[in-house]
């Protein structure tokens, strides 16, 4: 999928999330994962980590390389999708008190991550690949 693909469909899935109630934690916090990933798959690809036909679903399937080298160059972006993360153990998969406060939490990361997505800008220098099978 293109950079430019990824941000329609974060957008549209932050269209839906402002429909949405407090009370309706779980989903805020799913649909902020997944919206959240829509900016990472876009800064892996401006990046030239990942192909456009190598997104991702979760960091954790990147290289350990491709992770560090990701780590380095959107920080604030990696930050923001983790803290959501974070959030859909105790609050949508368990029954964690404060789920109202962690939606709000995750509408407040998925933010962030859209912010660190705009500031993510290719590389003046080709990325060296070591690995033996490129995606």
């Amino acid at each position: 999928m293109t950079p430019e693909a990824h941000l329609a469909k974060a957008a549209r899935i932050e269209r839906s999330l402002a429909r949405l109630e407090p009370r309706d934690y779980e989903i805020r916090i799913d649909g902020a994962m997944l919206a959240a990933n829509h900016y990472v798959n876009r800064a892996l690809h401006i990046l030239g980590l990942r192909s456009e036909d190598a997104d991702i679903v979760h960091t954790e399937y990147l290289v350990a390389i491709d992770l560090t080298r990701f780590r380095l160059m959107a920080p604030k972006l990696l930050e923001a999708l983790e803290g959501i993360e974070r959030l859909r153990a105790p609050f949508v998969r368990g029954g964690a008190p404060g789920g109202f406060a962690a939606g709000e939490a995750a509408l407040g990361l998925l933010a962030q991550a859209k912010a660190a997505s705009g500031d993510v800008r290719a590389p003046d220098l080709v990325i060296a690949d070591y690995t033996a099978a490129r995606r």
